[in-house]
């Protein structure tokens, strides 16, 4: 149940700040957006980390009209100073499609849900905060 609040707040917050609505974003849309996005085959660098593939991901997509948010995912609910990942996410249909941006692999809630236990969302992409994992790999690598 809370994550459905949080969900619907981040949703809210966008539609509240009066973003401009996206064109319908379909599923084949996603795909062929990501196909011809090159954020995935940048090389994980110790100065170029999860969040750095999450903003640059949604700024390419911004500039094909299309709104992808990025989500911070973690198993403690600060998400600062412990494990965490940055992926990014859409609504299509009605539904959250999460994005894993170093592979370009589309999730569904549940499958983000099995990995990690807390989810935060910014509506804006672009703007998400970088958190480095501290001496880990990151989860999933492109």
């Amino acid at each position: 149940m809370m994550l459905a609040v949080v969900v619907y707040a981040a949703f809210m917050i966008s539609s509240v700040h009066g973003e401009v609505q996206q064109p319908e974003v379909t599923m084949d849309n996603l795909v062929a957006f990501l196909s011809s996005d090159a954020t995935d085959q940048h090389e994980y660098l110790p100065w170029f980390t999860c969040g750095h593939f999450a903003r640059d991901l949604a700024r390419n997509a911004s500039a094909q009209n299309i709104t992808i948010g990025s989500a911070i995912v973690g198993n403690h609910p600060t998400f600062l100073g412990h494990e965490n990942h940055i992926i990014n996410y859409i609504y299509i249909d009605n539904e959250l499609v999460f994005i894993e941006p170093q592979t370009d692999i589309r999730m569904h809630l549940a499958d983000v849900l099995y990995e990690w236990q807390f989810i935060r969302l910014y509506p804006d992409g672009t703007q998400v905060p970088t958190y480095r994992r501290h001496g880990l790999a990151p989860t999933i690598r492109g």
